[in-house]
């Protein structure tokens, strides 16, 4: 497993159990490998995901701590661990991965944008070669697409208006040493109007 599993704002929650009782555990693991949380009658005060590894160290009110370990397979989490005073007793804990909720704000339905892909063909009617940027607006309104011609004098720039939800590329023949690369795009003028998903990439 690689830290894109347990990414950044991603709860683990599950157990721990020894022969004296039970308990719950949630954990929280950042981008840099830092993990964070607590469990009954303790909070996590130091931890690092490393790999398949991790371990993490908890405290709690009545001045005793312990260390657990384990390991991640998949979306679940488990190992063991033990306390720094009281039984001698390792107990084992559990966790799963929870399915986060995505926010208004990265919502599928309220952002729209291309669907880029990309071709080295010949000229339609010629045999001369062509490179050229296809592409998707998957908008449900028409934008204007940009690229340009690399190795050429000026800008090379070049564009194409393309409606909402087809299909268009843009193309320019070519010598060994050139290539078209897709620059950006822009809605036309007056959109999106009200209601309609935002453009975003």
């Amino acid at each position: 497993m690689t830290l894109t599993v347990a990414k950044a704002d991603t709860t683990w929650v599950g157990s721990i159990n020894c022969s004296y009782g039970s308990g719950s555990l949630k954990l929280s693991i950042d981008d840099a490998g830092g993990v964070s949380g607590g469990m009954t009658n303790g909070q996590i005060t130091s931890g690092r995901l490393s790999g398949k590894s991790i371990r993490f160290d908890y405290a709690n009110s009545f001045g005793n701590g312990g260390t657990f370990t384990g390991s991640v397979n998949g979306s679940a989490m488990s190992g063991t661990y033990t306390q720094r005073a009281g039984t001698a007793e390792t107990c084992k804990w559990q966790v799963s991965r929870q399915a986060s909720t995505p926010s208004r704000d990265v919502a599928s339905s309220d952002y729209c944008g291309l669907t880029l892909g990309k071709t080295l063909t010949s000229c339609v009617g010629s045999g001369e070669k062509c490179s050229c940027v296809t592409f998707r607006n998957n908008c449900p309104y028409p934008v204007s697409v940009f690229a340009r011609l690399s190795g050429v004098k000026g800008s090379g720039r070049i564009s194409t208006n393309v409606k909402g939800g087809k299909t268009d590329k843009l193309c320019a023949t070519i010598n060994a040493s050139q290539q078209v690369e897709y620059l950006g795009w822009k809605p036309w003028s007056g959109y999106p109007k009200k209601g309609q998903p935002r453009p975003k990439g």
